[in-house]
């Protein structure tokens, strides 16, 4: 079996996207016997190196197409390198690439983290697609409330996979004995948060937060340079003494940011599963996330403490129970180290791959 694994995303892009979509082309050449990962070219060429960048092996192939092919002409432009490749299925990371590979009669999966594919103008056409027998296989969604959305907009629910956001297991997981921490010394307890730095991630809710909790250093690591110019800029103008700024860290360090923190901070205002969930899970510690319905479908009061979504204050309430309440802290973060457990990358693949497996099914049946 041979996987074609297709995204509009730039090679060497720092984005998590891009980080998450080089280690998904790793997990579906752990499970096919063959696997390529068709990008735009970017700021990195070398193969060697964007492996290094995105920490993945050379299970998979890079197939790098000219960079400015990209939204709407993606993909017309890219199709005759996909038909070269001759691959039994796609799986794409591009809202209409899918509906072109399956029309020229290529099994063909659409991976989508958002709700955008749930509205006009896609989903009539994704709708369309499933139900007239071609070979456009589904839909793979991150969670329950994005597959629900997907069916009422149309989708056959056997076309539509909820599958979490996966995590590298074994880069997250901690050792026996922590590397050293790489924090200023200090006791204050560290609230941190991992990623970039958008307002629709919560920003603005961390920044509330740290207002209100004084007691407590809030830490952000990630970041465009311009988007550290304009947080920054926020931190001084609210004189917030307690939060600091780290920079975007190699994807190798992120582990060691989050082993050494004692809260790990999940709080974008609106319904979407983002993909630091798993990767917070692996990493052992207590995670305080936003209270909305995409991360309700994946983790309960089990293994993660709740803020009422968009608000800052209630983020700080949250960071303090957790300080307060050790115990609990720890036995929800090693049960949601034990559930991170079955979102390992390999796993994922093999799910993604059932869509291919039962609409081919169905089309030998019928």
């Amino acid at each position: 079996m041979k996987v074609l694994y297709a995204a509009a995303y730039a090679a060497g892009s720092p984005r998590a996207r891009m980080l998450n979509v080089a280690r998904t082309a790793e997990s579906l050449a752990a499970v096919a016997d063959e696997a390529v990962l068709l990008t735009r070219r970017g700021p990195v060429r070398d193969r060697a190196a964007l492996n290094e960048q995105y920490g993945v092996g050379p299970g998979f192939r890079w197939v790098q197409v000219p960079g400015w092919m990209e939204r709407s002409v993606f993909p017309p432009l890219v199709l005759p390198w996909i038909l070269r490749e001759r691959p039994d299925v796609v799986v794409a990371r591009h809202w209409t690439l899918p509906l072109w590979t399956a029309r020229v009669g290529i099994p063909s999966i659409l991976e989508v983290h958002d709700l955008r594919g749930a509205r006009r103008p896609l989903a009539p056409r994704y709708a369309r697609a499933a139900r007239r027998g071609s070979a456009f296989c589904g839909i793979v969604t991150n969670s329950e409330a994005h597959r629900q959305a997907y069916l009422e907009a149309g989708l056959p629910a056997e076309r539509v996979a909820a599958i979490p956001a996966a995590v590298q297991l074994e880069a997250f997981a901690p050792p026996e004995r922590l590397p050293p921490s790489p924090y200023p010394a200090g006791e204050r307890p560290r609230a941190v948060y991992a990623g970039h730095l958008y307002d629709h991630k919560g920003i603005p809710e961390i920044l509330e937060a740290a207002a209100q909790a004084p007691e407590v250093d809030f830490h952000l690591v990630g970041g465009t340079p311009e988007d550290l110019e304009r947080v920054g800029a926020r931190i001084a103008q609210r004189g917030l003494a307690n939060c600091h700024l780290h920079g975007m860290q190699p994807s190798r360090d992120v582990p060691r940011w989050l082993w050494h923190a004692d809260v790990l901070l999940l709080p974008p205002p609106e319904g979407e599963s983002p993909l630091k969930l798993a990767e917070y899970l692996a990493a052992g510690r207590p995670v305080v996330a936003a209270d909305q319905p995409g991360l309700r479908d994946l983790v309960s009061e089990r293994e993660a403490f709740w803020a009422r979504a968009g608000h800052g204050a209630a983020l700080a309430a949250a960071v303090r129970e957790v300080l307060a309440r050790p115990g609990d802290a720890a036995a929800r973060a090693a049960a949601g180290q034990a559930k991170a457990q079955a979102w390992a990358y390999p796993r994922r693949a093999r799910r993604m791959l059932a869509l291919w497996d039962a609409a081919l099914a169905g089309s030998e049946g019928a």
